[in-house]
């Protein structure tokens, strides 16, 4: 197993100066981890956000989950990721192809849920990704209250 390289300190400052470049459209995918992430993919990851080659803004986020979050039960409210160690973040220059490659390289140990404020155009079944089982519920309470969709986009409930 390679160690991962640890990035350079300029790499980590110029990550942390722009978190949101208000002059360019950014793009992000999303997604659960119930276990933690294998050695070889974090290197990877990190092989990747380290790249000269790649052109752009980049950056990865962890978001610890577990604690509170966990001891809710997942039909207790919309919010069905319980049961996550962490959600991990990729977040980019939209004109790029580094999200999806990124995003790729973690997918194989992620859990195929994703953070449902995080929307993703590119999820074969956003419904189970987003929501899990409480889909059907979450579709019963929007039609109830939500009638003539006001509030809609391709991937609204």
């Amino acid at each position: 197993m390679r160690a991962a390289r640890r990035p350079s300190v300029p790499l980590l400052k110029s990550s942390f100066a722009d978190l949101d470049p208000p002059d360019r459209a950014v793009r992000a995918r999303s997604e659960f981890f119930a276990r933690a992430m294998a050695d070889r993919t974090l290197a990877s990851l990190l092989d990747q956000l380290g790249e000269r080659r790649a052109v752009g803004w980049r950056q990865l986020a962890f978001t610890a989950m577990g604690g509170a979050y966990n001891r809710v039960a997942a039909d207790a409210t919309a919010f069905a990721h319980r049961g996550e160690r962490f959600l991990l973040e990729h977040i980019a220059e939209a004109a790029g192809p580094w999200v999806d490659r990124s995003w790729a390289t973690a997918h194989a140990g992620a859990s195929g849920r994703v953070y449902p404020n995080f929307p993703d155009p590119a999820l074969d079944d956003w419904a189970a990704a987003y929501h899990a089982g409480n889909h059907r519920r979450l579709a019963a309470v929007k039609a109830a209250y939500d009638p003539q969709r006001f509030f809609d986009f391709p991937q609204a409930i």
